[in-house]
């Protein structure tokens, strides 16, 4: 969203892209606001090759006519990742966490603004964390790389030490 909406600005043009959402929604299909500008949409019967076709017609949707706001006109453009039940996930909790993945790839890829979880592409990324360094710690406290430090929090108003934390400390 565009940062020089402010809070009521933004909230406005969220509920109007809400508004045209539900307007292209079938009857058994839902939606709702789960989070600040994020959206879930949940389409009964829609197999995974119609996703995307899905995932376009919301798009067309809620981007068609700009929308008008206090500081002038606003188009929405809309990001999806998608996943599908029994494919991705059996419950709605699982399906959630595959469509956020898959959302996270459209934002990172230009020119994708809709995203289907490949299970595949989480299998790698999952593999590339396995082999990214990982900190040891049996390994750091015989290096002796790990040091206790003692750390002021101070009071915002007097600037005295309102109290200390204990921190260990991990070298390198």
């Amino acid at each position: 969203l565009n940062e020089d909406l402010g809070y009521e600005g933004a909230d406005a043009l969220i509920q109007t892209v809400g508004d045209r959402i539900r307007k292209v929604l079938r009857r058994g299909d839902r939606f709702a606001r789960y989070a600040g500008n994020r959206f879930a949409v949940v389409l009964r019967a829609c197999a995974p090759e119609q996703t995307s076709a899905a995932a376009q017609r919301v798009a067309d949707a809620a981007g068609g006519a700009p929308i008008a706001t206090a500081q002038g006109p606003h188009v929405a453009r809309l990001r999806f990742g998608g996943a599908t039940a029994p494919d991705h996930a059996l419950d709605g909790s699982g399906l959630l966490r595959r469509a956020e993945e898959a959302l996270a790839r459209a934002k990172a890829e230009a020119g994708q603004p809709f995203v289907l979880y490949d299970p595949a592409v989480a299998r790698e990324a999952a593999r590339r964390a396995r082999r990214a360094p990982s900190l040891d710690m049996v390994e750091a406290l015989n290096d002796r790389r790990i040091a206790f430090a003692r750390q002021p929090v101070v009071d915002a108003g007097s600037r005295a030490p309102a109290f200390h934390e204990a921190l260990l400390r991990v070298r390198g």
